[in-house]
């Protein structure tokens, strides 16, 4: 007897047509390695959930320091710091600038950060000599992912990585 062969997309397709879906179970999100999602996931929130800054430095208005040279030093008033997960409330007026640790929320309005490296302290001053592009130094708020977004999609399989 001759048998006959079917090739991959005819087998697949016989093969789906005579199994069904297990039903879907509600787990702990650490016992989910290995199994498949049963519906698209979607980020709740950004990440990060504000801007941040990417250095240790100076939140700062870029404005205030466009004119910066090495002989045209700007001088800010340092009115405070912010730390990552601190509850810092100061803001960055004209003329001012706030210690900024890596991290932390980029205060009310700053739109840079400048480098610790490029400023120096006088006092409760510090003392720039370079201008600095609006937003340098920032990680924007949802940057990551924003609210809304997929973080998983129906069939995926949940691995390690997508579980964290």
């Amino acid at each position: 007897m001759h048998k006959e062969y079917i090739g991959y997309d005819e087998a697949l397709k016989k093969t789906l047509k005579h199994i069904t879906p297990l039903d879907v179970v509600d787990l702990p999100l650490s016992d989910c390695t290995g199994y498949t999602a049963a519906e698209d996931v979607r980020a709740r929130v950004d990440a990060p959930s504000v801007d941040t800054s990417l250095k240790d430095g100076f939140a700062v208005r870029a404005a205030d320091i466009a004119r910066a040279a090495a002989e045209n030093c700007i001088r800010l008033n340092c009115i405070g710091t912010a730390s990552a997960g601190g509850s810092e409330t100061d803001r960055v007026l004209p003329q001012t600038a706030v210690r900024i640790l890596t991290g932390a929320r980029v205060p009310d309005g700053a739109d840079a950060v400048v480098a610790e490296e490029y400023a120096r302290r006088s006092g409760d001053a510090i003392i720039i000599s370079e201008p600095i592009d609006k937003r340098r130094n920032i990680l924007p708020q949802g940057s990551d992912i924003a609210r809304g977004q997929p973080v998983l999609l129906n069939g995926e399989c949940l691995s390690p990585g997508k579980i964290g």
